[in-house]
C-alpha cells in the first residue's frame, strides 16, 4: 500500500494529484478528477521525490500530459 507524500491541487479546481511512496525504489502519481474519482497512476522507479514532485506540478500547469489509453474526457 502507497503512502501519500503530497497532494496537489489545479487551481482551476478541476482535479488534483497525489505523490506516493510506494516501495524503497519507487514513487508513482495517482490523478484524480473534480469529483474525486482515481483515473491514473504512473510509477516512477528510481527517480526521486523532488522529481517526481515536479513531474506532478508540470501536470497541475498542463506541460506533462498523461498517456492514457482509454477514454476519459479530462483537461486540467
Amino acid at each position: 500500500m502507497a503512502t501519500t507524500v503530497s497532494t496537489i491541487h489545479t487551481h482551476n479546481n478541476k482535479g488534483f494529484c497525489k505523490v506516493k511512496y510506494s516501495s524503497p525504489e519507487c514513487f508513482e502519481i495517482e490523478y484524480f478528477d473534480n469529483q474525486g474519482r482515481s483515473f491514473f497512476v504512473e510509477e516512477y522507479p528510481n527517480l526521486k521525490l523532488s522529481e517526481v514532485e515536479s513531474i506532478a506540478e508540470d501536470w497541475i500547469l498542463g506541460y506533462h500530459q498523461l498517456d492514457i489509453k482509454e477514454e476519459y474526457n479530462y483537461e486540467v
